[in-house]
């Protein structure tokens, strides 16, 4: 299906919400017709360690080999879109895929 900007924003928005972790972050993949093809958050791996599967970690795993862009959105304890760049781990990652990481501004 594909979105507009402000569709993607409120699907990444809700997702993140549903994020157990401290840092509430949803990503979203496209492919290269602009078709949304996988959305997920970040999710904890391990409670009493810290480290969780990250939201873009999980759309780069689930998604087809189709995957040309993630999207990627935090938000704050108070309900605000917060800035957020992915790690170096998840870009490296990306770049390897041919992928794009995006962050949704505030």
């Amino acid at each position: 299906m594909k979105c507009n900007t402000s569709q993607i924003r409120d699907r990444l928005y809700k997702k993140a919400l549903e994020s157990i972790c401290r840092y509430r972050i949803a990503a979203i993949g496209i492919d290269y017709r602009g078709t949304v093809i996988s959305i997920a958050n970040n999710q904890p791996r391990n409670l009493y360690k810290g480290g969780g599967i990250h939201a873009e970690q999980r759309v780069m795993h689930k998604s087809p080999r189709s995957l040309k862009k993630i999207i990627i959105l935090r938000v704050g304890e108070g309900g605000e879109i917060r800035p957020i760049d992915p790690c170096s781990k998840c870009a490296e990652k990306a770049a390897e895929l041919g992928v794009k990481i995006e962050s949704v501004a505030a």
